[in-house]
């Protein structure tokens, strides 16, 4: 950013173009941005090294030095501008031995270094072993996963088997008020409701649901209602988590 400030000066540019809003500081402040995530990518890049993969770079010296290559440019740069120039000639030598030596480290070397690493024999040998385990352990994983998937598919495969015997004599009796209507209109919402009712205490909505369908089944094969299975819905609207089932069930 000195560096780039100071060209900037020594072309002409006033102060307050410099650092306005737009123009060059826009291009300053981005050059910083990514600068800054440059140094996060590496960090988290150097963070996930494997160190039987990467015996020399993942070192503690080597990442001393690694993270300390900025500040001995910069030293090797003040030292080199010592007594020469004008002041700012001195801060631009310093700028150039941080930017130059961090370029070189973080850009050029390292990688070349990591990429030597991994053609060793031992580093290569252990990447294979490596790969191998990650790949069972996922394996396993999926294989585990496929298997509590099935548990729970059959464990709520049974209970609806069971929760059918209860309510299945519900559901007839409850096609058989909506469809004769020998309460009147009012008199079977009632029963209706109250059916809901106990369908949510003794299983909450999922029961509900269960109930609804079959006596939409009822309905529609017995009695070739199709339309009255609707009604059950609007009755049943504030029974606990109750909310469109048909939409529900239709998934």
């Amino acid at each position: 950013a000195f560096l780039f400030v100071l060209g900037l000066r020594e072309a002409g540019v006033k102060w307050w173009v410099i650092f306005s809003l737009s123009g060059y500081s826009a291009v300053l402040l981005f050059m910083v941005a990514c600068l800054y995530a440059f140094a996060v990518f590496r960090s988290i890049f150097r963070s996930q090294k494997i160190y039987r993969e990467h015996p020399l770079t993942s070192r503690v010296k080597y990442m001393g030095f690694y993270n300390t290559s900025p500040l001995l440019g910069a030293f090797v740069g003040a030292v080199f501008g010592f007594g020469r120039g004008s002041l700012l000639d001195r801060f631009g030598l310093f700028s150039i031995g941080c930017l130059s030596t961090t370029f070189f480290v973080w850009v050029v070397a390292d990688p070349v270094l990591g990429f030597m690493e991994m053609l060793l024999p031992s580093s290569r040998r252990h990447r294979r072993v490596r790969l191998c385990e990650e790949k069972t352990e996922r394996q396993r994983r999926k294989a585990e996963n496929e298997r509590m998937l099935c548990e729970l598919v059959e464990r709520e495969s049974s209970q609806e088997q069971l929760r059918a015997t209860v309510l299945l004599p519900v559901a007839e009796e409850m096609a058989s008020l909506i469809v004769n209507h020998r309460l009147g209109l009012k008199g079977v919402e009632s029963q209706v409701v109250d059916k809901g009712v106990e369908a949510w205490q003794m299983g909450g909505i999922v029961c509900m649901r269960q109930l609804h369908k079959l006596t939409t089944e009822m309905l529609v094969e017995h009695y070739g209602e199709h339309d009255m299975a609707d009604h059950i819905s609007i009755w049943w609207d504030g029974i606990g988590k109750w909310r469109k089932p048909l939409l529900v069930v239709s998934h």
